[in-house]
């Protein structure tokens, strides 16, 4: 039997408890659809520098299948616009940035052939975004990933 001085402390506890653990699920739901679009980012900027390396230059085609890829696969990348480019990477909140060198540029077979992808990942949720503003200073996260593959083709 509970104490009259007790009585209540239930639902004071769980009216305490619940919003943390209603932060702790989103987190790890929108903290799994970052890694989701992270591992997508990786693997665009490493078949862009393995086609890049086949080909002896990053030619444009190579920059836009890269952020088309981008932007047809992974979640909210249809809204945001491309930079093919790039010859350095670098933050904008509406774009898809893929870098390299410049296109045009013929890379000797051995020389090693550096790309990347800068992709500005959203935040969707107010309470996230609102933390994410805190710590990060904004509610956009720009996961970057770059590869280098050597050059497979001997330019005369």
């Amino acid at each position: 039997m509970r104490r009259r001085h007790e009585r209540g402390s239930a639902v004071v506890e769980a009216a305490l408890l619940m919003p943390i653990l209603f932060v702790l699920f989103f987190m790890v739901f929108w903290g799994g659809e970052m890694m989701y679009v992270w591992t997508g980012v990786n693997y665009a900027a490493m078949s862009a520098a393995v086609d890049a390396a086949r080909k002896g230059e990053f030619s444009a085609d190579i920059r836009s299948a890269t952020a088309q890829y981008l932007q047809q696969w992974t979640p909210g990348g249809k809204v945001l616009g491309a930079d093919i480019n790039a010859s350095a990477p670098y933050n904008d909140p509406g774009k898809v940035v893929v870098w390299g060198p410049d296109v045009g540029s013929k890379i000797q077979r051995g020389n090693n052939l550096t790309v990347g992808v800068v992709y500005p990942f959203k935040v969707d949720s107010p309470l996230l975004g609102l933390l994410g503003r805190a710590v990060f200073g904004g509610d956009v996260i720009y996961l970057k990933a770059s590869a280098t593959a050597k050059s497979e083709v001997f330019i005369e």
